[in-house]
């Protein structure tokens, strides 16, 4: 929840920007794999006592989107007694999270598409939120992809409308590319993913996709795990291989 602000400036033709206040995360929820995802409020439960800024800027060239974006805010919206209890930093920015991304498109004329991505994310505070909720919160995050394809369908004229994309992604993570020093780092957070498929839109706002996903992982450590790496309880092999099919509508 939060109030934003957007516009364009004049004086350099296809720059866009936007800022924005909003509420921050709560920081007992964050964990090992999952990272930030377990903190959000999801709207109707979100909590002015901690809040975070973000800002964008955008920038329209020919056929290519830049975008780069930042956020900043707090995860701890406690009570200055119930935080001291706990060692950890209240106040509206207190016990931060620090996000950095950037991302390009590139839609050319003759059906050549490419887009990446890559991102960076810390919480300096890890070592204290992992001891007052006994969680396994990384100190540093990153992650990026890189895809390019190309539409078959747009030579032909008479395919107007529709859209036969051809792709080939690949992506690079390490959820907890650094740790605290009550953490053990675990290789199977790094993962590797390599993309192959097809999406049709036969018509807009219809879309089927089917892709080839092997994704690779660093090396099962039992002493974190404590389970067999071959166990049904645990997807711990290096390499697996995926096959998806998807039908989406948007309306």
């Amino acid at each position: 929840m939060g109030i934003g602000l957007y516009g364009q400036i004049p004086k350099i033709p296809g720059l866009n920007y936007s800022a924005a206040i909003m509420n921050g995360l709560n920081s007992t929820g964050f964990d090992k794999g999952s990272v930030i995802r377990g903190g959000r409020y999801k709207g109707s439960n979100a909590s002015a006592s901690n809040l975070a800024l973000s800002s964008a800027l955008l920038y329209y060239f020919k056929h290519l989107r830049l975008q780069a974006s930042t956020y900043y805010g707090g995860s701890a919206g406690l009570s200055k007694k119930l935080a001291d209890s706990l060692r950890l930093k209240n106040g509206a920015f207190g016990t931060p999270v620090f996000l950095n991304e950037v991302n390009l498109q590139y839609n050319g004329s003759g059906g050549l598409q490419f887009k990446a991505l890559a991102c960076y994310l810390t919480i300096k505070d890890a070592f204290n939120i992992n001891r007052a909720y006994k969680k396994n919160a990384p100190t540093s995050v990153y992650g990026y992809f890189a895809e390019i394809g190309y539409n078959v369908f747009k030579p032909f004229q008479q395919l107007e409308g529709k859209s036969m994309l051809v792709f080939v992604r690949y992506e690079n993570m390490d959820l907890n590319a650094t740790v605290p020093e009550n953490v053990k780092k675990d290789a199977l957070q790094e993962r590797q993913y390599f993309v192959v498929g097809v999406h049709f839109q036969p018509l807009k706002g219809i879309s089927i996709k089917l892709d080839y996903v092997s994704r690779i992982t660093s090396k099962y450590k039992s002493t974190i795990h404590g389970l067999n790496p071959y166990s049904e309880r645990t997807s711990s092999y290096r390499d697996n291989e995926f096959i998806n099919l998807g039908i989406g509508y948007s309306f």
